[in-house]
């Protein structure tokens, strides 16, 4: 099944994060990203979208957030660990990669949540990656 909704824009967050990771100082790297923008079929690009000035520009800017964001949570979860923290939790964790890409202290704990499609569609790419999480999951 296709992705569509909520889970096809965690499809598309992957895709950014995947076009980052390929850059020489990008702020992450996330060896899932392409597998997942792949199997949603966002890689190697993107169905056509309007390419106007102000379509760029808002592209541009949903890209930037979300790596942002991506580092901020990624340096925002090493201090919680840093701090004590076993357990995470990833609420909407769509094709959040943490799991898999982070260094986590022994005994950690991390817990997705989602709905069905979206979990069910990450453990068959998961599965065909053959990944081991560095933390419990």
């Amino acid at each position: 099944m296709p992705p569509s909704g909520v889970w096809a824009t965690a499809v598309g967050v992957a895709r950014v994060r995947a076009l980052e990771s390929e850059r020489e100082k990008a702020l992450f790297r996330d060896p899932l990203a392409r597998a997942f923008a792949a199997a949603g079929g966002l890689w190697p690009s993107s169905p056509p979208r309007p390419d106007d000035e102000a379509a760029r520009r808002g592209r541009l800017a949903v890209s930037l957030s979300i790596v942002i964001r991506t580092r901020f949570l990624d340096d925002l979860l090493r201090q919680a660990c840093a701090s004590g923290v076993r357990q995470v939790v990833l609420l909407g964790a769509g094709m959040d990669s943490r799991a898999f890409r982070m260094g986590w202290p022994e005994g950690t704990r991390l817990f997705e949540v989602d709905t069905a499609g979206p979990l069910d569609f990450k453990a068959s790419v998961l599965g065909q990656e053959r990944v081991v999480a560095r933390c419990e999951r």
